[in-house]
């Protein structure tokens, strides 16, 4: 072999070894590139669910406490009425009673709005469990003012039964409420997986 052909032959292979490593290095760089803009688009995937979970966590907190905060509010008129066969209510207690209730219809409302689905139908009972406790009270009461004071013990215990059971059940109904809140909330929690 003279040394022209050597030399034309070590260009080749010179020249083939030279594009077969830029070819390489062009390649392992792409799929670099494109392992990092899979990498970018996660994030970011995982940066918007962040951001949606924590924008709606708050009003759905602030709807369920306000719920419950009017519950117990309501809860703390109930209690401070007295009852018995002479049981009176004022009208400024029968508009406080009736302006807990409709406050209640209003907050459940919110939180039907805010969700999620689970939560709804233990506020749906709340606020309807608490609805049918002022109208029992209210029944009571009137009751109590045309035929109270002439009904025995027994009777009159018979007769507020349901207002009394009625009552432990909106107690009973606010704690389903607030740990199907607490739920709700947790499962608000971001998943950065």
């Amino acid at each position: 072999m003279d040394a022209g052909t050597a030399a034309v032959l070590g260009a080749v292979v010179g020249a083939v070894g030279t594009g077969s490593a830029a070819f390489c290095t062009a390649w392992w760089a792409a799929q670099s590139a494109q392992r990092q803009i899979g990498a970018q688009e996660t994030q970011a995937l995982r940066q918007l669910r962040f951001d949606h979970v924590r924008d709606r966590r708050g009003p759905r907190s602030e709807a369920y406490s306000h719920l419950v905060v009017q519950a117990q509010s309501l809860l703390r008129e109930l209690d401070a009425t007295e009852t018995g066969p002479m049981m009176m209510l004022t009208n400024a207690d029968r508009e406080i009673l009736g302006e807990g209730v409709q406050q209640l219809y209003c907050s459940g409302a919110r939180v039907a709005v805010e969700g999620p689905a689970s939560v709804g139908p233990s506020a749906d009972a709340l606020v309807s469990e608490a609805a049918t406790c002022v109208r029992l009270m209210m029944a009571l009461e009137r009751f109590a003012a045309s035929d109270g004071a002439d009904t025995p013990a027994a009777e009159w215990d018979a007769l507020a039964a349901p207002a009394y059971d009625s009552k432990r059940q909106l107690i009973a109904y606010l704690d389903t409420f607030v740990d199907a809140a607490r739920h709700a909330l947790e499962e608000d929690r971001p998943n950065l997986e």
